[in-house]
């Protein structure tokens, strides 16, 4: 499991290995869907080539 911590200024920082894993660049966009008990559900939305 990997660890994500929310900034001051409310913004997440995603760890490496999960960026790399997701192919994920600066830019990119995912969409964020909350489900019952807390869980979020976090999936790419647009990936730049």
């Amino acid at each position: 499991m990997a660890t994500a911590t929310v900034t001051s200024e409310g913004y997440i920082d995603l760890p490496r290995d999960i960026r790399e894993r997701l192919h994920l660049h600066a830019g990119d966009t995912l969409d964020i869907e909350m489900e019952e008990g807390r869980v979020l559900r976090m999936r790419p939305k647009t990936l730049k080539p």
